[in-house]
């Protein structure tokens, strides 16, 4: 087995310190240039691998940022990650990105890590069911500055920066209503996260509104987090899709993130049902690959870049101004289009 090298191995080659090896290779300029060029030297003749993390953790002025998103969605956060990406560019601002997987236990493992490296700045999404709020309260009191995007964690002070979820999720229930729609159900991912509860929140208030009561049993939560198991997920979904439109005959739905269409589209061709002729929906975000755009449901378009390029800008400015209050804001979704079309009693299920 090779010798390991390392500084201490170079500096008994060298003659010098370890001390003196640490900081020509680390280009101190206190260490002469000849020096520093005899080490580099070495080195490179001993195959000497620096250890980039603890230069990093090593180093009193570590510019890096964090940036912790729940999954590589390519319509969503992908998105928001190249609008972050973006602004740092443009400020020479260095980062590390990494994906949760949606599972608050990896969430924690990248957090620990960010901490031990000494981030400047964390831009984060939380996941569903998230167990951070000790570690990033650490990281804060740590010095560590904090933008959420998207999702944020209750009780933290930080900033945010995501979308007004509650105005268009009133305006994009209304259109159902106005359509004619009666029996709207709702389907929703378990755990809900903040963006989620404020959906709910609008599509609450344009009941109220319409003076349609609230009915718990139209409420259909389907978890996609206590087993990471995509394909046995899905099956249990659509199982638990199928039996509830069977069961309650909503002639429409409020799909909290558009995750759930290509379920609901599965399960509607068995059904023999079409949308959105005898099941119209309500859905979020950017359509995936997975379906294409509709013109014919009400769909609530997020602009996930924007909030991705104003996250990074947010990040920048609070790195230069550490002293300055949190700013929470949110940019507006479109929803569209203007006016779709009123129930129709489904067909019989096939057999």
């Amino acid at each position: 087995m090779p010798e390991k090298v390392d500084i201490k191995t170079i500096a008994k080659r060298a003659g010098f310190s370890v001390g003196t090896v640490s900081m020509a290779l680390n280009d101190n300029q206190l260490v002469k240039a000849s020096t520093r060029e005899k080490v580099r030297a070495i080195a490179v003749e001993m195959g000497y691998v620096p250890n980039i993390i603890a230069q990093i953790v090593s180093s009193r002025h570590n510019r890096a940022v964090g940036i912790v998103l729940p999954n590589a969605t390519p319509d969503f956060f992908g998105r928001a990650l190249y609008g972050i990406m973006r602004q740092f560019e443009k400020a020479d601002q260095h980062a590390f990105s990494v994906y949760g997987q949606d599972r608050p236990d990896n969430e924690l493992y990248y957090l620990r890590i960010f901490t031990q490296l000494r981030l400047r700045g964390l831009i984060m999404s939380p996941c569903p069911g998230s167990q951070a709020l000790p570690q990033i309260q650490r990281l804060i009191e740590n010095g560590t500055r904090v933008v959420f995007l998207d999702r944020a964690i209750p009780g933290v002070a930080a900033d945010f920066i995501g979308i007004n979820y509650v105005e268009a999720a009133r305006i994009a229930t209304e259109r159902l209503i106005e359509a004619g729609h009666r029996r709207i159900g709702a389907v929703v991912g378990a755990p809900l996260f903040s963006s989620t509860t404020e959906r709910m929140d609008g599509f609450r208030r344009a009941l109220k509104g319409a003076d349609i009561a609230f009915d718990e049993k139209l409420v259909l939560r389907l978890d996609y987090e206590n087993d990471f198991n995509h394909d046995r997920i899905d099956a249990i979904n659509q199982a638990s899709l199928r039996s509830f439109l069977a069961e309650h005959q909503p002639t429409a739905l409020f799909l909290a993130m558009d995750g759930n269409v290509p379920a609901l589209q599965h399960v509607c061709s068995e059904l023999g049902w079409r949308i959105p002729e005898h099941l119209n929906i309500v859905g979020f975000d950017d359509p995936t690959p997975q379906f294409t755009r509709r013109n014919d449901w009400i769909h609530v378009s997020c602009p996930i870049g924007d909030v991705g390029l104003l996250a990074g800008k947010t990040m920048i400015e609070r790195l230069k101004h550490p002293e300055a209050s949190p700013v929470r804001r949110r940019l507006d979704a479109q929803v569209w289009p203007d006016a779709t079309c009123g129930p129709r009693k489904p067909p019989r299920a096939r057999k």
